[in-house]
């Protein structure tokens, strides 16, 4: 099911920068400007749902990354 409105935090292990956004009325969001590396951190909440944490995500120069959570 899609969630509309829930928070989306991206973190930098390495270096502790977050960023927060929150997902459109389709359950997409959008991080923009994040330095390249592979440890980053993936926090998506919402009320009347369990937090959902994705570690390792790798961010890569010039590309567009997925990260799904069901």
């Amino acid at each position: 099911a899609v969630i509309a409105g829930a928070s989306v935090t991206i973190t930098n292990t390495e270096t502790s920068v977050t960023r927060t956004t929150q997902t459109n009325d389709d359950g997409f969001y959008s991080v923009t400007n994040l330095q390249p590396g592979s440890a980053y951190q993936v926090e998506i909440s919402a009320p009347n749902f369990e937090t959902r944490i994705v570690k390792e995500v790798a961010v890569r120069l010039g590309t567009t990354g997925t990260v799904n959570v069901e």
